[in-house]
C-alpha cells in the first residue's frame, strides 16, 4: 500500500509550482565530524569533478537566472534555453527568468552581468523601503540607488567580454553532497531548489559569503585546486584577482542592503545592532567600489 497523503495537504489552494524529480540514491549527508581531513579531501576532488562535469557538458546561457516553464505569466516568452552545444532552441517549454533565491519575478531576460546585480539590488532596495524591519536603514536608499545609476555601468570587472551564465547548485555545503561506501563516495548532490545559470563566479561568490565556514579551509583550497586542474577558472588562481575583488564587494552589498535573515532572531537592541553593522558595511562597499578603478 502507498504512503498516505496528508488531507490538508490536498484541499489547500494550489499555485503554479515547478518540480524537479530526481533518482532516489543512496548516501547520507556529509558530516565533517566524521571523516579526517584525507578522507574530506578525496570528496572535495570528487565534488570539483562533479561540477566540472556540469561545466563543461551543460551549456552556457545568454541569459541568466532560474528555469522557469512558459506558461502563465511566462507563456508569451520566447523559448530561450540552449539545449545542446548546437545553440538549438525550437521545442523548449523553457524560459531563464527572475531569481528564486532573491525573490525576484521578473518577465524580462536578464542578458549582462551588470543588468543581473542591477535587478537584484533594486529588488533589496524596494524590500528595504517597504519592510519595516529596515525602517532605520532607509537612508542607504539615496547612495544605493546614486551608485547603481552612476557607478556600477564603470565597473571593470563587468566589462570582461561576452557574458555568459553556467549552470550553479548555489548550495554546495557538504549537507547537501550524499555519500556512501567505504572509503566514501560521492553518490548524489541534492537540494537544487536555487539552481540554475548564474555568473561563472556565482557558485564561489556564495560558498565565500553565504555558506562560509562550511568546508574547512584546506579541504575547500583541495577544491579549487582540482577545479582548476580541470580547466575550471577559481578565485584560486585563474580568476583576476581585481576581478574577483570587485564580484566579492558587489555581492557583499546586494546581500547587505536588506538581508534575508533579518529580524530572524534578534530583536530589540540586537536587532538595531545587527541593523548598524550592515548600514556600515553597505556604506564602507559603496565607497570602496565608487573609488575603484573602472576602466
Amino acid at each position: 500500500m502507498g504512503a498516505s497523503v496528508n488531507y490538508w495537504n490536498c484541499i489547500r489552494p494550489m499555485k503554479a509550482l515547478g518540480w524537479i524529480l530526481m533518482t532516489r540514491v543512496p548516501g547520507e549527508p556529509i558530516n565533517l565530524s566524521e571523516h579526517n581531513n584525507e578522507r574530506l579531501a578525496d570528496l572535495a576532488v570528487q565534488l570539483a569533478d562533479h561540477v566540472t562535469n556540469w561545466r563543461q557538458n551543460i551549456p552556457s546561457q545568454i541569459h541568466g537566472g532560474n528555469l522557469r516553464f512558459r506558461d502563465n505569466e511566462y507563456k508569451d516568452s520566447r523559448p530561450d534555453i540552449t539545449l545542446t552545444n548546437t545553440g538549438e532552441t525550437s521545442g523548449s517549454s523553457l524560459v531563464i527568468r527572475g531569481m528564486l533565491g532573491d525573490g525576484v519575478q521578473s518577465l524580462n531576460a536578464i542578458a549582462t552581468i551588470g543588468e543581473y546585480y542591477r535587478v537584484r539590488m533594486e529588488h533589496k532596495l524596494n524590500t528595504l523601503g517597504t519592510n519595516d524591519t529596515f525602517l532605520p536603514n532607509r537612508s542607504l536608499i539615496g547612495p544605493v540607488r546614486k551608485f547603481i545609476q552612476e557607478a556600477l555601468p564603470t565597473l571593470s570587472s563587468l566589462k570582461m567580454g561576452a557574458d555568459a551564465f553556467v549552470f550553479t547548485h548555489y548550495d554546495l555545503s557538504p549537507r547537501n553532497v550524499l555519500i556512501s561506501g567505504e572509503p566514501p563516495q560521492i553518490t548524489g548532490i541534492v537540494d537544487f531548489e536555487f539552481s540554475g545559470f548564474f555568473p561563472p563566479l556565482d557558485e564561489f561568490l556564495n560558498d565565500y559569503i553565504e555558506n562560509s565556514n562550511d568546508w574547512l579551509k584546506d579541504v575547500y583550497k583541495v577544491y579549487l585546486k582540482r577545479l582548476e586542474e580541470n580547466g575550471v577558472p577559481t578565485p584560486l588562481k585563474s580568476v583576476d584577482k581585481k576581478h574577483w575583488e570587485q564580484n566579492y564587494l558587489l555581492e557583499q552589498l546586494v546581500q547587505s542592503i536588506a538581508p534575508w535573515y533579518l529580524p530572524g532572531e534578534f530583536q530589540g537592541k540586537e536587532l538595531e545592532q545587527e541593523l548598524d553593522k550592515v548600514k556600515v558595511l553597505v556604506l564602507e562597499i559603496l565607497a570602496n567600489l565608487g573609488g575603484k578603478e573602472t576602466k
